[in-house]
């Protein structure tokens, strides 16, 4: 008996747009739920049966008035498969950026910028599912970066920010995790500083194809202090 099941749920998801009481601000939450299982039976041609499921929520605030803007967005990201018995994470983020710049020209698309952000994760995190010493977990890493530099937006297509003078925290604020030095602490600390040039760049194209957006975002970062 060959026996082939395979239950795909995509793209549930939901959209809200809220207007504050002045044109001047623009605010929307998106979440999406996508989930997929596959079961196999006496299948002869190899595999296993698995169970995988993704949530995200992305949150904007944007102000624009006049010369200055201010934009904010937050990510809530979590993934997990499940496969032979083992549960794997596939994803699990929390990422906030806020930058906040006023016009070069009064019709130009630079902007003098300062820009912060922060990125972490929720759950312990394992070099593979059989391990049971984590080797990540929530604020072990946590990113901090925060610096002065140039923005160029034009609407929300296209934005690249260049900052030639960041500064760049790096938290571990978990006691195994920092006793072994991990992500370049010093053992027994819970964070180390850099110094360096951060460049931000993000392409969204709505509508690629009919009703799929894309969106792509680069993050650079060099140390002055330390092999830049």
């Amino acid at each position: 008996m060959k026996k082939l099941l395979i239950l795909s749920l995509m793209g549930i998801s939901m959209m809200s747009m809220a207007q504050t009481d002045t044109s001047y601000w623009n605010t929307g939450l998106a979440g999406t739920f996508t989930f997929n299982q596959i079961s196999l039976t006496n299948w002869q041609a190899g595999g296993e049966s698995s169970l995988s499921g993704n949530v995200l929520l992305v949150f904007h605030a944007n102000y624009q008035k006049d010369m200055w803007k201010w934009d904010n967005r937050m990510e809530f990201a979590y993934g997990s498969n499940r496969q032979g018995g083992r549960f794997i994470k596939t994803d699990d983020r929390f990422e906030y950026t806020t930058t906040a710049g006023r016009k070069m020209k009064p019709d130009g698309n630079w902007y003098y910028s300062a820009q912060f952000q922060f990125k972490t994760q929720f759950f312990d995190g394992f070099a593979t599912p059989e391990d049971s010493v984590k080797i990540s977990t929530f604020l072990a890493p946590a990113y901090t970066i925060a610096g002065l530099g140039a923005e160029y937006k034009k609407g929300e297509e296209i934005i690249f920010y260049v900052s030639p003078v960041s500064l760049k925290h790096t938290a571990v604020m978990d006691d195994y995790l920092s006793s072994i030095g991990a992500f370049g602490v010093e053992p027994g600390e819970n964070g180390w500083m850099q110094l360096g040039a951060f460049i931000n760049f993000v392409y969204v194209k709505e509508n690629l194809i009919q009703n799929v957006n894309f969106r792509n975002k680069l993050d650079l970062y060099s140390n002055y202090l330390n092999n830049p």
